[in-house]
Parts: structure tokens; sequence; C-alpha cells
């Protein structure tokens, strides 16, 4: 991936985003039986205008997919990721995902998903004057429905919740979503 922006923000502080740079890469391997494996590295590098979040990330992560059934699978996937970035937005990061399918007819999927993730800051001052930034708890939950029309076209709806729970209270937020 490859996002060049242009020149810095024309408020005077505001935290403009610039440009990013990103790789992914990794094998996946398939059994017969739907057994499924994938490993994969991602790196990255952001530049922001305001340069104190410009850094490099790392994040690799394995996950593997189990046909249980004829119609239902899971998947499960963990991360670990260390993003570099200057004092205030250095840190480290665990993630654990599952995604469940169920297909009770041929062209109907029932599935959901969720991932929590932990962010440590380790002692982050940034921009947060006395209070130090230490640790965060992204998350994603997400039912969804779909109905095959036939040739590789499908029409569904899905319904979920993301955010975050931080040491810092002003960055808590739940985000609902549906569509």
């Amino acid at each position: 991936t490859f996002l060049d922006g242009g020149d810095a923000a024309l408020e005077k502080y505001f935290f403009a985003f610039v440009e990013s740079h990103s790789v992914s890469i990794g094998p996946s391997f398939w059994s017969r039986s739907g057994h499924g494996f994938s490993l994969r590295y991602f790196g990255g590098y952001q530049r922001f205008a305001e340069l104190v979040r410009t850094g490099f990330a790392h994040t690799l992560s394995a996950g593997e997919e189990f046909r249980l059934t004829e119609t239902l699978s899971l998947a499960i996937a963990q991360s670990a990721s260390l993003t570099q970035a200057g004092r205030a937005y250095d840190r480290f990061g665990f993630s654990l995902g599952t995604f469940v399918s169920w297909a009770p007819h041929p062209r109907w999927v029932l599935a959901a998903r969720g991932t929590l993730q932990y962010e440590d800051y380790h002692d982050s001052m940034g921009y947060f004057a006395d209070a130090g930034r230490r640790v965060d708890w992204p998350y994603v939950a997400q039912g969804e429905v779909e109905f095959a029309l036939g040739d590789g076209f499908s029409l569904g709806a899905f319904g979920g919740v993301s955010g975050r729970v931080s040491s810092i209270e002003t960055l808590d937020y739940d985000k609902w979503e549906a569509g």
C-alpha cells in the first residue's frame, strides 16, 4: 500500500496525515478437510505533518481456520505488534480475534466476529500533560447475514460495535455501525 498525502494542514495545530507506506507478506496453507493456517508479517511507515507520530509499525500474526462441520467454520487469529513512533506513540501490543461462520442453507450465511487488542504505551506522556498514557484496549464485535444471489454476488446486512477503553478517559469511545 502506498498513500501519499499533500502538504501540512492549513490549520496551525491540526494533526494532518501526510503519507503511509506498508507491506503485508506471508504464506497460507490449506488442507482438503478445510483446515487452513496463515502466517503474516506487516511492516509500515507513516509520516504525519506534526512529526511526533511519524514512525514504523511491525506486526506478526498467525491464524487458523477450522471446518467444524460441513456448514460451520471457525477462524482464530493472534498477533503481536511493535510501533516505533517517538516517545509519545511508541507502543507494543497483542490481539486475539475470532470469526464464526454458519451456512444453514447453501444461499444463507450467518457470521459473527470479534477482536480484542491490548496496546501498552509504556509511560507515554505525549500530548496528555500530567496524564501518562499506559494501556488501551481497542475492540470490535460484529454480526452479519448474507444471502447469495448467484454468480459471485450476495446481499447482506451487518451490525456491530467497535471502540477503545483507554487509561486516558477522553480517548474512550464506542462506535455503533449497521449497514
